[in-house]
């Protein structure tokens, strides 16, 4: 864009449809097997066993152990059975929990990511910034995805050109645009020729202290005005306070203006 002005930006991913596998439990089939074992062991306790059966039943089952023992003991295999249950995939994963662990990463691959190509497994880890958050990575991307299919409206053309995923583009108005565009960097803002900084409104961010943006789509900070003070996004300098003044040019603050004497 021009100095000075900006564009809509966005990031070119892949829209996909919501994760509506069946919720898990627990984490993997592994564990849930293993809490379905330990809930067993705990029914060998009577008072545990008179528990389950009294929320279970909905009745007294103070009376007879061995009815509380035997329905604490089929409430455990139920929860064991459903261990096998669809929403747990080949390997044990659960398939909502991957899905949602990896939204961001299926946006950013153009295949179906139900098992992720090695190289598609290097980049997600590579999107972390910290060795710490890059090795608890590579415990969990090796796993299937479990990606939902890409919706018919995609923000880019990534299906013809799959090396514009994860790249920043500007994205033009669907509409007329009835004003100038790209559109004006506003007073106060500082404009930039920085790609990066012309992709939202809020340009290279706000005019820094001590100096001033007059007008729309400045790009060059204006020196303060003297016996002024500009303060953080300034487009009209204040004036110093009565009883004070100030040559300079550069004051940020009222606190900066020189009392009168």
């Amino acid at each position: 864009a021009p100095l000075g002005r900006w564009l809509p930006g966005a990031r070119c991913e892949v829209y996909r449809g919501a994760c509506t596998f069946d919720a898990c439990e627990h984490a993997t089939r592994e564990v849930c097997l293993e809490n379905a074992e330990e809930e067993k062991e705990k029914c060998a306790e009577p008072a545990y066993a008179k528990q389950v059966c009294r929320r279970i039943e909905e009745k007294e089952c103070d009376e007879d152990e061995g009815e509380a023992k035997r329905v604490c003991l089929e409430n455990a295999e139920e929860e064991e059975e459903k261990c096998d249950g669809a929403e747990y995939g080949e390997q044990g994963e659960c398939q909502q929990t991957a899905c949602l662990d990896h939204r961001d990463d299926c946006a950013l691959t153009d295949s179906d990511a139900v098992e992720p190509s090695s190289e598609e497994r290097n980049a997600a880890c590579g999107r972390h910034n910290s060795p710490e958050k890059q090795a608890a990575c590579i415990g969990t991307v090796n796993k299937p995805w479990h990606c939902r299919d890409p919706t018919n409206v995609q923000p880019c053309n990534w299906e013809d050109d799959s090396f514009l995923l994860g790249a920043s583009l500007y994205q033009l108005p669907l509409l007329p645009v009835e004003k100038d565009f790209p559109f004006a960097c506003a007073a106060g803002v500082l404009g930039s020729a920085d790609p990066e900084d012309q992709s939202s409104s809020g340009c290279a961010g706000r005019c820094r202290a001590g100096s001033q943006c007059p007008t729309e789509a400045t790009y060059e900070a204006l020196p303060c005005d003297a016996g002024r003070f500009c303060p953080n996004g300034t487009s009209v300098p204040l004036p110093c306070p009565t009883g004070s003044y100030s040559n300079a040019t550069d004051l940020a603050a009222a606190s900066e203006c020189t009392a009168a004497t």
